[in-house]
């Protein structure tokens, strides 16, 4: 028995993506589940798994179900726990290292399971961003990908014990 099934399901077809995912939509309709609610999300296909996997991530989503329908695939999605809050930080046009010491500063204020999401466009950014979070307690780096716009971190806040 697979955890959705038990929950009345809202449906979001987004069949003609291919390239690019509206996040918003999808973080907006997440955001409108009930405690016994899922999403159904309707993609092709050919959607490229890159691009699914990090607008899921971005958007605090969880599969619970993945299903393959009449050339079309539906996964069932509910919110992660903590992945209500998503502050962006734009750090574009700002040098190393000045994207880690402003998303330290933000992910300060934040409590454990809030998410920050960085862009950053130094050259730098990514290994410096990575070798912070990973020598970090209380930072966990959930992802980061690159847009014509510059780099993109999604940062998490947690507890050093939790």
């Amino acid at each position: 028995m697979n955890k959705g099934q038990d929950r009345a399901v809202r449906v979001l077809n987004l069949s003609g993506f291919f390239r690019r995912m509206p996040r918003a939509v999808i973080r907006w309709q997440l955001d409108k589940l009930n405690a016994n609610e899922c999403l159904s999300l309707v993609v092709n296909m050919e959607i490229d798994e890159a691009i699914l996997q990090r607008a899921l991530l971005a958007c605090g989503a969880e599969v619970v179900a993945d299903e393959i329908r009449d050339d079309l695939r539906q996964l069932t999605l509910q919110r992660q726990p903590g992945s209500g809050t998503i502050l962006e930080l734009d750090m574009r046009g700002r040098r190393c290292p000045a994207p880690v010491i402003e998303a330290r500063r933000s992910l300060s204020r934040m409590v454990s399971g809030e998410r920050l999401q960085m862009i950053a466009d130094c050259t730098g950014a990514t290994v410096e961003v990575g070798t912070w979070a990973a020598h970090s307690a209380n930072v966990v780096l959930l992802g980061q990908w690159e847009q014509p716009q510059g780099h993109v971190f999604l940062l998490e806040r947690r507890l050093a014990n939790a």
